[in-house]
């Protein structure tokens, strides 16, 4: 999103100060209630004990009409789930100190998704190569989930770390916060508010009935009309005309059924309306006058959720990770159809943590971090030519053979047709035949040189742990022994305008 590619009518504001400047004049033309706003975030927080003076004091300020919001949200995973959901809350912090830094006044905001469903992909999360997981059988919107059955798993967590004494006071606080009497949402918020409480981060739980009276319009619009359903096609029809992949299909209607433990979708029937599963019905009228009187039991689902958000924060811009900025890509015209502010898109920083050993044997393997982007059995090639390759012991005779047979084709070509084709036939043979060889050369090679590979394959293991970015699998209790950590040495170097991957060297 650079501003120079085919792309370019599908986002608003380029991703730097000079468009952050920009947004912030063009969201003055999209007011929200602040009153509410600020109304429904200082209960929400003073439900926790975990809640900061910093956080408070943010809050307040949005009461100004020049104080703006930057946001990025993530789903309720188990104790944070993999590092990225770190890495997009420190992006976002830092988006906001970048802001004020340009005169941009913003205050950074995290947006649990509470009232996603898919308890599987938040109920586990990978601490070293230990993976915990949740098992319940509660269903519907996980932010509701109650933490009564996660005692084995926090029983496994401590079981983990009690030959280290620098995790025990962190282990406990962990055990505090994800406490039986609590829901998921109140932990997931009380884990934000424990991490970086003390730079402001201010965290909401979309999941609140005033809020969604705010939604009501497009609700109702969505019931109705329809209404995102042609926006987004269309722009999704000409991202695949360009050979690229959308992320998200739009359906006629992008809402769903939240009552208790059920998140279903809502469909309709003729001129009426019903839930995928067949279990709830209502005509028309009926499910229109539940819009008035209980919003909160209509929640959006990915396509429309972004709407809601800028309806109910002064919102600048949204941090989120390649995946989320591709499928927003696909909603601006949608935006435009509701009458809401499209948001400037910022890719959130990326990292890895490494340990120093192993960037010193990366340093005595002759590589960087940067060579992990080729194919592995590539890289692997690589290591093996670096520190002594007997690929030439084939591949300088290979080259006076190629020639010489080259010669006996032309000589039989002049003098006859048939077996100058035949001469072609055999070279193509006897090349083939050496490549394999080659082949052989350099199994033989690596043999040779298995302690390099054997360095090689663990310094993999260890970026790309089970075949995925470290970031992508690993969560943060893996790496991380205090909160300072974060603060004192994560934070400083991100900065989500600089899309350069950030590696971290840990002395464990």
């Amino acid at each position: 999103m650079d501003g120079d590619s085919e792309l370019r009518d599908l986002y608003k504001y380029t991703p730097d100060v000079d468009g952050l400047k920009m947004a912030a004049k063009g969201r003055a033309d999209y007011p929200v209630d602040r009153e509410l706003l600020v109304k429904v975030l200082k209960e929400q927080s003073q439900q926790s004990e975990y809640t900061t003076q910093e956080s408070l004091a943010h809050i307040d300020r949005l009461s100004d009409p020049d104080v703006f919001t930057v946001t990025t949200g993530h789903q309720c995973c188990l104790f944070g789930g993999p590092m990225y959901f770190i890495y997009k809350i420190i992006s976002v912090i830092r988006l906001a100190q970048i802001a004020e830094e340009n005169g941009v006044k913003a205050v950074p905001i995290f947006w649990m998704a509470t009232e996603d469903h898919d308890f599987e992909e938040i109920n586990h999360c990978w601490v070293g190569s230990q993976k915990l997981s949740w098992e319940s059988a509660q269903t519907g919107a996980v932010g509701r989930f109650d933490l009564k059955e996660l005692e084995p798993v926090l029983g496994e967590l401590q079981t983990l770390f009690k030959y280290q004494d620098e995790k025990i006071e962190l282990v406990n606080k962990i055990k505090q916060i994800y406490s039986s009497q609590k829901t998921l949402a109140q932990a997931t918020r009380d884990l934000c508010s424990f991490l970086f409480g003390k730079t402001g981060l201010v965290i909401l739980n979309a999941d609140a009935p005033a809020l969604k009276m705010q939604f009501r319009d497009s609700i109702r619009a969505e019931l109705v009309e329809c209404i995102s359903l042609g926006p987004v096609t269309k722009t999704s029809e000409r991202l695949r005309e360009m050979n690229l992949t959308t992320q998200v299909n739009p359906r006629s209607i992008n809402l769903f059924w939240l009552d208790g433990g059920v998140r279903t979708r809502i469909e309709r029937a003729g001129s009426d309306f019903k839930t995928a599963d067949n279990t709830l019905s209502w005509s028309a009228g009926e499910l229109l006058e539940l819009v008035d009187t209980s919003p909160e039991r209509f929640s959006p689902n990915v396509i429309l959720r972004p709407v809601y958000q800028e309806q109910v924060l002064p919102n600048l811009a949204y941090v989120g990770g390649p995946g989320e900025l591709s499928y927003a890509l696909q909603l601006r015209s949608m935006f435009e159809t509701h009458g809401t502010f499209f948001p400037m898109l910022v890719l959130r920083d990326m990292a890895l943590i490494m340990s120093r050993s192993s960037v010193e044997k990366l340093e005595k393997l002759g590589i960087t971090v940067e060579d992990f982007k080729m194919d592995y059995h590539q890289l692997e090639a690589e290591i093996t030519r670096k520190h002594g390759s007997h690929e030439s012991l084939v591949d300088d005779p290979e080259k006076r053979i190629e020639e010489l047979l080259d010669k006996i084709q032309d000589d039989l070509k002049g003098f006859d047709e048939t077996l100058g084709q035949s001469a072609e036939t055999e070279k193509k043979r006897i090349i083939k035949r050496l490549e394999v060889l080659k082949k052989k050369v350099l199994k033989a090679d690596k043999r040779h040189h298995q302690e390099e590979l054997n360095t090689l394959r663990n310094i993999a293991d260890e970026i790309f742990p089970g075949g995925v970015p470290q970031e992508r699998m690993m969560n943060w209790l893996t790496f991380i022994d205090s909160v300072d950590q974060f603060t004192d040495h994560l934070s400083p170097h991100f900065n989500p305008f600089d899309q350069k991957m950030k590696v971290f060297i840990s002395d464990k």
